[in-house]
């Protein structure tokens, strides 16, 4: 586990973090790749002190944005999921719960998944090595999260949405002995509307 600056997050898993110079629009890009390994699985999170989730799934109103693009042009072997998770992104494949966007081949979907049963949107929008603006509105109660790709609304689920506690998450995975991943140019999350 490697811890990145001084806000806690940590790379997890056996591929690489790579910092890169910057490019118009964007000043802190870091790429994120798996292994070269069939099955690797690699990435970063935000998790508190002894790797604990941070905040309760369905707690408060929930915002989450992040720009991302692929690292290469992308193809069936790779897998991004990028969002809120249960579990840490070096285990290969889908959390067990999480609210996250996931690309493994084609198009990005929008997935809540809650205890392994998950609904999924196939949101039309094509993986890219241009960056992308990927963004989630979980409502307060807990019951519906909306889904945007560069600021248009892309899906809206209310079934699957966890009550379990979650963490920042980005995974970069490859089915093959290839590393694949992406960069990214920003996370953030904002959560307002807590009861005390």
């Amino acid at each position: 586990t490697l811890q990145i600056g001084t806000h806690g997050w940590e790379f997890t898993g056996a591929g690489t973090i790579t910092g890169e110079a910057p490019a118009t629009g964007a000043v802190g890009i870091q790429t994120i790749k798996s292994a070269a390994s069939a099955g690797s699985a690699s990435g970063i999170t935000l998790p508190n002190i002894g790797a604990n989730k941070i905040i309760k799934g369905n707690q408060g109103n929930t915002t989450i944005i992040m720009r991302i693009k692929n690292d290469v042009t992308p193809d069936g072997n790779s897998g991004i999921r990028i969002g809120l998770s249960t579990t840490n992104p070096s285990s290969s494949g889908d959390p067990t719960s999480g609210i996250y966007f996931r690309a493994t081949s084609g198009n990005w979907e929008a997935v809540t998944r809650d205890n392994d049963i998950q609904t999924t949107t196939d949101t039309g929008v094509a993986q890219s090595t241009a960056f992308k603006t990927f963004k989630f509105v979980l409502n307060s109660a807990g019951t519906s999260v909306e889904f945007f790709i560069d600021g248009i609304s892309e899906a809206t689920h209310s079934t699957n949405i966890t009550s379990n506690a979650v963490m920042p998450y980005l995974q970069a995975q490859t089915a093959v002995a290839t590393a694949y991943g992406f960069d990214i140019d920003y996370y953030y999350l904002k959560v307002t509307g807590l009861s005390r």
